[in-house]
């Protein structure tokens, strides 16, 4: 942990203003920073044993430096599951899930028709109360006085709606201000509004399975729209390394950040996404010794999306996304808009990885409805002004760029931004 804080500057230049920290409590059996033994004791893998500040007091330094460059910090909430060795096993097994022979249950997931289950977990019954409510506020209110300021709520849709709404508004009352972001993975589209309605701020969007084609993302987004805004990413620890699934395709890679940035709330990826890092990550497996040799350095173009993102309300927020006839198979276009319709954002993709590809709309700013119309593409630009013209262009492979459009006279944002509050991105 005391040498978190060295990524912090590269962290704050990228324009990111969250960290999200995997557990760091003390695992059990199998190592798995998804076991937790102990939630006040800390990983050994994350404590420097040579300093003489105890594991706490080293977690503190790092919270205390993140806030010094303006990044709250957030921390995983596991509370579906401990280790099958915790202390709570130990203490209060009647805080637990057992099966008909009397054992404490495992929990685990179909996989097809497979059924698949955790053997070094514990399910926990958070649908009886019995104290364990309480104890989870009390271990959240121990962080939050520590300085987090946040939680990922890990497979929260699993936990009930009835805990959710006693545990926010506690942890509220103790820390105003304090965030709840669900983590939604498998989660159907009626689960993620019922998440919304206990109160969480943010959810998890799916634009990382998504090949910016098919339909269903649309209609996804277009049913759970106004439940709550959410966080795009290109990969996560959960999945493969996109550098690796797109065979170490730079433009590619940028395509798909720039996607997920600016057309949803927020925006998160795992540490070495910018470095092109081609390894998955591991809960279990993977060590400091596992950090690549850098592919390539997107940190520079991280930042220019990430100030972009800031720089005007349509890139903070969720929005039905509509496709835009470009008039050609391998380009597609999505525009979305404000709530009052006045702004609106027209991503263009070249989806070919191999070839350049030409598009055309006809009137722009009547296919975009609005009056005025700007490229604020990071890089090269098209034109300044598109409002009058029909758009021919070309688009290298992987390319893309953003067109930002207002039904007012409004001066050119290409070179003014409006410094929009609370853009969260998060790390």
């Amino acid at each position: 942990m005391d040498r978190w804080p060295e990524h912090l500057p590269r962290i704050k230049q990228m324009g990111f203003d969250w960290i999200y920290l995997n557990p760091f409590h003390y695992s059990g059996y199998s190592g798995s920073l998804y076991a937790v033994k102990d939630y006040y004791e800390y990983h050994p893998v994350f404590v420097n044993a040579n300093l003489p500040e105890p594991p706490a007091k080293q977690l503190q330094a790092f919270l205390d430096a993140a806030h010094a460059q303006g990044i709250k910090v957030m921390m995983d909430l596991v509370i579906n599951h401990t280790a099958f060795d915790s202390v709570m096993v130990q203490q209060h097994p009647e805080w637990f899930v057992h099966g008909d022979d009397g054992q404490i249950k495992k929990p685990g997931c179909w996989d097809g028709e497979t059924w698949i289950e955790w053997g070094d977990l514990a399910q926990i019954d958070n649908a009886s109360n019995g104290g364990l409510w309480m104890y989870w506020l009390t271990m959240m209110k121990h962080y939050m006085a520590m300085g987090i300021d946040g939680f990922r709520c890990d497979a929260a849709y699993h936990v009930p709606s009835e805990l959710w709404r006693f545990l926010i508004p506690g942890a509220r009352e103790a820390k105003p201000g304090v965030k709840f972001f669900a983590e939604t993975l498998g989660c159907r589209p009626w689960e993620l509004i019922e998440m919304a309605d206990c109160g969480f701020d943010y959810v998890f969007n799916s634009v990382r399975w998504w090949d910016l084609g098919a339909p269903w993302f649309l209609e996804q987004q277009g049913r759970t729209i106004g439940a709550a805004p959410s966080v795009g990413f290109p990969e996560s620890h959960d999945t493969p390394r996109l550098a690796e699934e797109l065979g170490g395709n730079q433009q590619a890679v940028e395509q798909r950040y720039a996607f997920a940035a600016l057309f949803g709330t927020g925006v998160m990826i795992p540490v070495g996404f910018e470095f092109g890092f081609r390894t998955k990550l591991d809960v279990v497996e993977t060590y400091p010794d596992a950090w690549e040799e850098p592919a390539f350095d997107l940190t520079g173009f991280i930042q220019q999306v990430n100030a972009l993102k800031a720089s005007a309300p349509i890139f903070n927020l969720d929005g039905p996304l509509f496709e835009v006839n470009t008039y050609s198979p391998t380009v597609k276009a999505y525009l979305k808009a404000t709530p009052d319709a006045r702004e609106k954002a027209l991503l263009i993709v070249n989806l070919d990885r191999e070839a350049e590809q030409e598009l055309h709309i006809p009137r722009i700013a009547d296919a975009m409805g609005v009056r005025h119309v700007w490229d604020v593409s990071p890089g090269d630009h098209w034109t300044a002004e598109l409002a009058q013209e029909d758009l021919h262009a070309k688009l290298p492979p992987s390319g893309w760029h953003v067109l930002r459009g207002r039904l007012s006279d409004y001066v050119n944002p290409v070179n003014v931004g409006s410094n929009v509050e609370s853009a969260t991105v998060s790390c």
